[in-house]
């Protein structure tokens, strides 16, 4: 393989450019074994990975990594500011100004959300901010409201959905719990929570005022979105 005869040219080269440069003052030995003669090793197979050395992975890990920053987060695309967003949607808008903002309604979590038109009922522009890349995010919306993680367990573990399915930002939430609390899926988060609630929250934007049969959530989490996911009734 390449990378097992790079060693061998190397010192062939370097062999080869310090010979140029001295002089010659005969033959080799008849019993020195010329470089050029050496025969070189044959190609080596890396080892083989055994079935008990395969990484485990969990449901979730895809999701950890792309929490890490090793892959684009679930909000990758880029609009200009004021962009009219189908609901659900959200996306990064970097340079915005802060009047283009609007203004601030609601924090939680080193994150801030922003409504550019305060008192309207209509569905128009929100912006959060507080992410590690210095952009806002953009989505559209008619209320917004912040749901801290405490709130969240509640009515999560609570008797009456506990056996419904989990959500994209239930399962995002579970993985996260489950490194910072270090408890198992469907246990609250315990002594930590409140540690957690300071880097964790959850952004629930309805498309009408009022009793709305859909809505998007988006969970917050140490300046990245953890998930986005549209639901309804």
């Amino acid at each position: 393989m390449f990378w097992f005869r790079v060693p061998l040219v190397a010192a062939f080269l370097v062999l080869s450019s310090a010979c140029d440069r001295l002089p010659i003052f005969g033959e080799p030995p008849e019993d020195v074994e010329l470089l050029s003669e050496v025969e070189l090793a044959e190609e080596v197979a890396p080892p083989q990975m055994l079935a008990s050395d395969t990484p485990k992975t969990s449901p979730f890990s895809d999701l950890w990594t792309r929490l890490r920053g090793l892959n684009p987060a679930p909000d990758v695309g880029d609009v200009a500011p004021l962009v009219d967003l189908p609901f659900g949607v959200l996306e990064r808008t970097c340079g915005v100004s802060r009047r283009e903002l609007g203004q601030n309604v609601a924090a939680a979590s080193g994150f801030e959300v922003y409504d550019t038109q305060p008192g309207s009922t209509q569905m128009r522009p929100h912006y959060i901010t507080g992410f590690d890349d210095g952009c806002a995010r953009q989505f559209s919306a008619a209320l917004v409201l912040l749901g801290d993680v405490g709130t969240h367990e509640i009515v999560r573990y609570s008797r009456t959905r506990v056996a419904l399915d989990y959500s994209t930002t239930d399962n995002a939430y579970e993985e996260i719990k489950a490194r910072f609390c270090r408890v198992g899926e469907g246990k609250p988060c315990g002594d930590r929570l409140d540690a957690l609630g300071k880097v964790a929250t959850f952004v629930t934007a309805y498309r009408s005022f009022g009793a709305a049969s859909e809505w998007a959530e988006f969970l917050l989490y140490d300046g990245q979105v953890a998930a986005v996911d549209l639901e309804g009734l």
